[in-house]
C-alpha cells in the first residue's frame, strides 16, 4: 500500500469517527439545542440573557409534562457563579425576586420559566458570553432526573439597559 494510499485510509477513518463517535454519548449526557426530553418531561425554548453590568444572568425556558407532576429542584450551567431557583412576587406597582427551593411543574402541563416570572438567576458568572453564544443548562428534577439543554444567549433590550429595569 503506498503512503497516500495509507494516508487516505487514515483520513476516512478519522472522518467516520468523528460523524460515528458523539452518537455514542448517552443521550442524557448531551446538551440538546432547542429541546429536551425524557419520560413525561421535555424542556424547550430555552434562553440566557446577561444583565448590562455583566454580574448576573438569568436563564428561561418552557418546561412540559406530559405525564403525572414533577419538580424542578435545581438547575446548574457553565457559567460559573451560583445559579438558583427565583419566583417574582408581585405586590401592586413593585415586583421583587425571591429564592425558592423549587418550582412546580404542574401534571399534564407547563411550567414557564420567563422574564416577570419564575426564572433561574446566576449571580456572578465567571464566563462572558455575547449574543449568539451557548450556554448549557442542566436542570435537575424530582421524579424524571436531568436533562441538559443548550441555550441561546440573546442581547438585553435596549430599553432595559438604559434604564436598568427589565
Amino acid at each position: 500500500m503506498s503512503n497516500v494510499t495509507r494516508n487516505l485510509a487514515r483520513l476516512a477513518a478519522a472522518v467516520v469517527a468523528l460523524v460515528l463517535l458523539p452518537g455514542c454519548t448517552p443521550a442524557a449526557a448531551r446538551p440538546s439545542q432547542g429541546c429536551a426530553t425524557t419520560p413525561g418531561l421535555r424542556v424547550c425554548d430555552a434562553w440566557v440573557r446577561f444583565a448590562p453590568t455583566g454580574d448576573s444572568a438569568a436563564a428561561y425556558a418552557t418546561i412540559t409534562s406530559t405525564g403525572p407532576a414533577d419538580t424542578l429542584t435545581r438547575v446548574q450551567t457553565d457559567l460559573g457563579g451560583v445559579a438558583m431557583l427565583h419566583e417574582t412576587v408581585h405586590n401592586g406597582p413593585v415586583d421583587a425576586m425571591r429564592m425558592v427551593d423549587s418550582i412546580l411543574v404542574p401534571a399534564g402541563g407547563t411550567l414557564s420559566l420567563a422574564v416577570d416570572g419564575d426564572h433561574v438567576m446566576v449571580a456572578n458568572p465567571t464566563r462572558t458570553i455575547t449574543p449568539g453564544a451557548m450556554v448549557h443548562l442542566t436542570l435537575t428534577f424530582r421524579r424524571a432526573g436531568t436533562l441538559t439543554v443548550d441555550a441561546t444567549v440573546r442581547g438585553y433590550p435596549a430599553a432595559a439597559a438604559s434604564d436598568g429595569t427589565s
